[in-house]
């Protein structure tokens, strides 16, 4: 019975470090992908103002989703892009955005004015490295045009 419990206290040891070492670089990775869905969805935004004169406007803030959100319909109507990119670990509800946002929370999201002359998205980051936006908490940043 005691060897037994060596043998499954060395196999958890084993475990754990092997965890520790293959979860940093899943986690860049998915951030080195939200600053590249960013700069996709900048030019894409930059593409939709070129031949309307307006960003788009979306009445609130709108969590992307990639398909029906007010943001996706309009750059993928415009043809500015074919797909809209979303976060790798899904789309969030955007709670507490722009001044207190929740840190458990991920996904891409956007705000407009009234009259489409200046836009945010928000992105959310597991490690701060990468980042290309302002910091505004929580492991959250933001872009303006």
């Amino acid at each position: 019975i005691i060897e037994l419990l060596v043998v499954i206290t060395v196999i958890g040891l084993i475990s754990a470090v092997t965890l520790a070492i293959f979860s940093k670089p899943k986690t860049d990775s998915r951030d080195v992908r939200r600053e590249a869905d960013m700069k996709e969805l900048q030019n894409a935004i930059a593409l939709f103002s070129t031949n309307k004169g307006y960003y788009p406007v979306c009445s609130s803030m709108t969590p992307i989703n990639g398909t029906s959100d007010c943001l996706s319909a309009a750059l993928i109507a415009e043809n500015a892009m074919p797909q809209v990119p979303v976060d790798p670990r899904g789309t969030g509800p955007c709670t507490g955005l722009p001044l207190s946002p929740l840190p458990q929370e991920f996904g891409y999201c956007y705000q407009t004015n009234a009259i489409g002359n200046d836009y945010a998205l928000y992105y959310h980051l597991e490690n701060a490295v990468h980042n290309s936006g302002v910091p505004i908490g929580s492991g959250w940043y933001r872009i303006n045009p």
